[in-house]
């Protein structure tokens, strides 16, 4: 199995199933599965702690937690499959999202932003590298009064989804501009 690097964060679903799961856990229970989510954003593997039911005591106590917290089955949070504990709510599909903007931001690292802007359908000015921390430090004299740190990675991350995505294809050719309208976008929301 592939070891993979702790993801910086993964947004958590705000409705459905999963959500309504959530709030209908007592607190204790949300208590735990925050823990567990945690667990899985660090260790990525869709939501499965493999062999989680042979820890010891210590393991348990690092990850701030203790086999009694997880002894029995939570319906719609987690259940245990084998040896395994599966994190029923977990957000798979934003670990994959996330674990792909990763492998692209990889990619990108890798080519040259010339190269690559020719190569993408004459997408032209990409000649400095992408990275979140250079979209947070475009971003942040727009929205350092009115948002956290953490909150402005998550703003940079969300331009990065769509940028990636191809969403300011046509409308901007250069990041750093595109980064600087997109926070000001976001500072008119708040």
């Amino acid at each position: 199995m592939e070891t993979k690097k702790p993801l910086a964060f993964i947004k958590l679903p705000t409705y459905g199933e999963a959500h309504d799961s959530i709030l209908d856990a007592n607190a204790k229970s949300r208590g735990v599965l925050l823990t567990l989510m945690l667990y899985c954003a660090k260790h990525p593997a869709g939501g499965i702690i493999h062999g989680m039911k042979g820890w010891s005591s210590a393991k348990y106590n690092r990850e701030g937690l203790t086999p009694k917290d997880v002894k029995e089955d939570c319906p719609g949070l987690w259940h245990w499959q084998g040896e395994d504990l599966i994190v029923d709510a977990y957000p798979t599909e934003g670990e994959q999202k996330a674990l792909e903007t990763r492998e692209k931001m990889a990619d990108l690292g890798r080519r040259s932003g010339q190269a690559r802007a020719k190569e993408e359908d004459g997408y032209e000015g990409e000649a400095q590298r992408i990275t979140r921390e250079g979209i947070v430090s475009i971003m942040a004299p727009f929205l350092s009064d009115v948002l956290t740190d953490t909150q402005i990675d998550s703003v940079a991350y969300d331009f990065l989804q769509e940028w990636l995505e191809g969403k300011w294809k046509g409308k901007e050719t250069d990041w750093i501009e595109a980064a600087r309208k997109f926070a000001l976008r976001e500072r008119s929301f708040l």
